[in-house]
Order: structure tokens, then sequence, then C-alpha cells
């Protein structure tokens, strides 16, 4: 059920970001040299779990100077949950504190509180 949760609010801030995204840009997104969007194809990659793609595609995105506070934090998030998901805890930690004191007032720093929460009670129970 948790897991459930999890995916209806990646589902529901993708839909918030691709919007966000088509109002602030006049309905075209910025695009790469190359011709697509690297945030946009890291965040499709995460959706699957894609950690390599992810990680190629965050160093690209991050080039971008004109990222908003939004999508950047959402970035990072996406780094963090990667390292989680590949066993890397202090990486993903170091990325969610990162969140929570730079970028306090995003949606991805509410994420990322909620993960270093997780992880604190997985390491007290790990503990006992």
């Amino acid at each position: 059920m948790l897991f459930s949760g999890l995916r209806s609010i990646r589902i529901l801030w993708v839909s918030v970001l691709v919007l966000f995204l088509s109002s602030c840009s006049g309905g075209s997104v910025v695009t790469s040299q190359l011709g697509s969007n690297p945030w946009i194809d890291a965040n499709d990659a995460f959706v699957i779990r894609d950690c390599t793609a992810v990680f190629e595609n965050l160093a690209r995105a991050e080039l971008n100077p004109d990222l908003s506070e939004e999508i950047y934090s959402r970035l990072v998030y996406m780094r963090g949950s990667c390292h989680e998901q590949l066993g890397d805890i202090s990486d993903a930690v170091g990325a969610y504190k990162y969140l929570v004191t730079k970028h306090p007032n995003t949606a991805s720093s509410f994420l990322a509180g909620e993960r270093l929460r997780n992880l604190s009670e997985q390491v007290l129970r790990d503990q006992e």
C-alpha cells in the first residue's frame, strides 16, 4: 500500500512538472543541443528505475543554467533516490539533506524529508 501511495505521488509530480514547464515556456520546453530534453529523459528513466540512464541524463541536465528551482530539486531528488536504490545510502542521505537545507520550499524537499525519516527508522530497526 505504501508503494502504491509513493507511485501515485510520483505520477502526480511528473504531471505537475510537465504542466508547469509547458505553461512557463509557452508550450515548448527548452531542449539541449542534442535535440532531446535531458531532465525529461532523466525523469522517464527514473520512472522505470533505470538509474544508469538517470545518472547519464542528470549529468547533461545539470549543465542547463536556466533550470527552475523545482526542476533542479527534482533532479537532485532523483539522484538521491537512485543512490538509495543502488545501496549507496550515504550518497542518498547527502542528496536528501542538501534538498531539505538548500531548497526547503520545493516538493522534492518534502519527499526528501520523508525519505530521510524512513531511512532513519530503517536504521533504528536494523540496530534492534
